[in-house]
């Protein structure tokens, strides 16, 4: 009985206090985003590419230039008694040059790492590493619209 108390008060209390979420306001999070260059890994650069894509509104008046440089890699950090690779530590490094008009410039950095375990068959461990890289540029893009938001 009390939890259902106290979520009420909280409810109540952030209902009225001029709370907000950060993506609710429409008019910031629409974006003209331009690549003017991009550079790294073919996978990762035709993800963010068709990602950024997705989310660019060519009416909008925040427009943005971008270039990308990212640095993908895959470390093998521990080996099995055999000396074969048992766990790697993928990582992705990407650099943001956010360019809004001659005055406005900023770069952002954005670091995603993780470590997984090896997996005998080569094709399904290539496919759950795309599957991460995957995750890895949508965690990126979701930095990048906050970042983008909030550019001053």
């Amino acid at each position: 009985m009390s939890k259902k108390k106290i979520i009420l008060i909280l409810f109540i209390l952030l209902n009225h206090c001029g709370f907000s979420p950060v993506y609710n306001s429409e008019q910031k999070s629409e974006f003209n985003i331009t690549i003017s260059g991009i550079a790294g890994d073919n996978y990762i650069n035709s993800l963010m590419t068709n990602k950024l894509k997705n989310k660019n509104n060519k009416v909008s008046e925040n427009q943005f230039n971008l270039t990308i440089s990212n640095n993908y890699k895959k470390t093998v950090i521990l080996k099995d008694t055999k000396g074969s690779p048992s766990e790697y530590e993928l990582s992705l490094e990407t650099s943001v040059f956010i360019e809004k008009d001659e005055e406005n410039m900023k770069t952002v950095l954005f670091n995603e790492k993780q470590i997984i375990k090896n997996i005998s068959d080569p094709f399904k461990l290539k496919n759950y590493e795309n599957t991460i890289k995957e995750n890895f540029v949508d965690s990126t893009i979701r930095k990048l619209k906050f970042e983008l938001i909030n550019f001053e």
